[in-house]
């Protein structure tokens, strides 16, 4: 009897919940191998072994979350990119049956084809320096975008299509390359107030963003987070409200008298971000609950670690969050 595989897992299921492959046409008691591959590569990257008879389920979400790695990048211009590792194409070899290839994502359930992989509400603020992104799966298609400017003299442009497949396909909304952009063509960039930008699938509007163009104030600190949906979203705080220094060092008696263990030294700073909308208070207070978290330094980006946070969402009322950030990497520190 032929090894059929009887059930796989859905595009872009979630790599965190169980993606189970079930396997029929193994002879009873037959011991055999079931390789875990990276999407077309005949390289296996994890084995389970399994024994035939009855039905027999693989579950794979172990190997595909140690594969994941999200890393947001600098855009280098406005454009569609895939990878970022926001996704992972695998699948199953068993008995010289391969199954279907799969493509899986990090979101926190599984995911239908161009659905915005972003908790944040479309309409949203950004300055001149600054970036953003917005990621959609797709199993194959054209895609393209286009923006065109709110205030001013009215400029817009719109890509030629990129064909993408089996991919998470981010677009990167880079404010410093629109503004190249029209200054090139000879617009007045201080006259635009907005940006509304589109990603197009064939001639259909899959996302649509609304920003508004404003000068973030002195000492602001953006920050850039892998949220529920498996993607990346970002938002500029105020900035520090507090800055908080801890330092300290443990000691040990010994016979020649009290010396030191270690010091311990850390910087936290506590960030508030104003009165918001119900929606960006709840789209925001997932910083706080993310894995992963940077802090967009000019042109790069630092990881940080959230010790705290809170929003305070009131009916009718203004609401608030505030999130308390110090560098993931330590600084070095005079440990003898």
């Amino acid at each position: 009897m032929a090894v059929l595989f009887s059930k796989v897992p859905d595009n872009f299921a979630s790599a965190f919940g169980e993606l189970v492959y079930g396997i029929s046409g193994l002879e009873q008691s037959r011991v055999v191998d079931a390789e875990v591959l990276a999407g077309v590569s005949d390289v296996p990257v994890g084995v389970k072994r399994v024994v035939g008879g009855g039905g027999v389920a693989v579950n794979i979400s172990g190997y595909v979350r140690r594969m994941l790695a999200p890393s947001p990048v600098v855009p280098e211009g406005m454009g569609i990119t895939t990878g970022n590792g926001l996704s992972i194409a695998a699948a199953v070899s068993c008995a010289g049956a391969v199954s279907p290839v799969r493509i899986f994502t990090g979101a926190v359930r599984g995911l239908s084809e161009y659905e915005a992989m972003t908790v944040l509400p479309p309409e949203r603020r950004i300055g001149w320096d600054e970036w953003d992104t917005v990621s959609v799966p797709v199993l194959a298609g054209s895609l393209s975008y286009r923006w065109e400017t709110v205030g001013g003299a009215g400029c817009s442009y719109a890509s030629e299509a990129v064909a993408v497949s089996h991919s998470v396909t981010t677009l990167a909304v880079d404010m410093a390359a629109v503004r190249r952009m029209l200054d090139e063509a000879g617009a007045d960039a201080e006259s635009v107030t907005g940006l509304k930008v589109s990603l197009l699938a064939g001639q259909e509007a899959v996302v649509s963003l609304e920003y508004e163009i404003c000068r973030p104030p002195a000492g602001a600190v953006r920050l850039c987070w892998f949220n529920s949906m498996g993607g990346f979203d970002f938002h500029t705080f105020g900035a520090s409200e507090t800055e908080i220094l801890d330092a300290g060092k443990e000691v040990f008696l010994s016979h020649d008298g009290y010396r030191t263990a270690c010091v311990q030294s850390e910087r936290r700073s506590e960030l508030v971000s104003g009165y918001m909308p119900r929606l960006w208070v709840e789209g925001l207070s997932g910083i706080a609950a993310s894995p992963l978290v940077w802090r967009v330094d000019g042109e790069g980006y630092t990881p940080v670690d959230v010790s705290s946070g809170a929003s305070a969402i009131r009916r009718g009322g203004l609401n608030c969050v505030s999130v308390t950030t110090r560098d993931a990497v330590p600084p070095l520190r005079q440990n003898f």
